[in-house]
């Protein structure tokens, strides 16, 4: 099994610390494509990067787009308030990425396990 290491903005990390944000929701390229169930992801803390959290990957989910992906993994186990749209969902990722790396690379929810550490 391979370990990754992958960023979060404050209010993410403390929702995967807390167990609250059960999937995270990231483009499904290439360094994506390596993930598989048994994994282990590192999330570390961007406002504090000494602040990491260990967690398994337990389920990985791609779809060819975000609305897709919503659709199949409800936005309230990623992180949005229980009830956000599909589309509203997807509309709020475009803060992270573009329509065009959307289109070329598709969209990927990995379920987070218990954390290791």
């Amino acid at each position: 099994m391979t370990t990754h290491r992958m960023r979060l903005d404050a209010g993410p990390f403390a929702a995967v610390r807390s167990g609250a944000k059960k999937y995270e929701i990231r483009l499904y390229d290439d360094k994506r494509h390596a993930l598989i169930v048994g994994d282990t992801v590192i999330f570390w803390n961007k406002d504090a990067p000494q602040e990491e959290i260990a967690v398994a990957v337990t389920e990985v989910v791609v779809r060819p787009s975000f609305v897709e992906l919503f659709r199949v993994v409800a936005p309230g186990s990623c992180g949005w308030p229980v009830g956000t749209s599909p589309e509203q969902a997807a509309v709020d990722m475009r803060k992270y990425y573009s329509v065009a790396d959307e289109d070329r690379w598709g969209a990927v929810a990995v379920k987070l396990g218990v954390a290791k550490s």
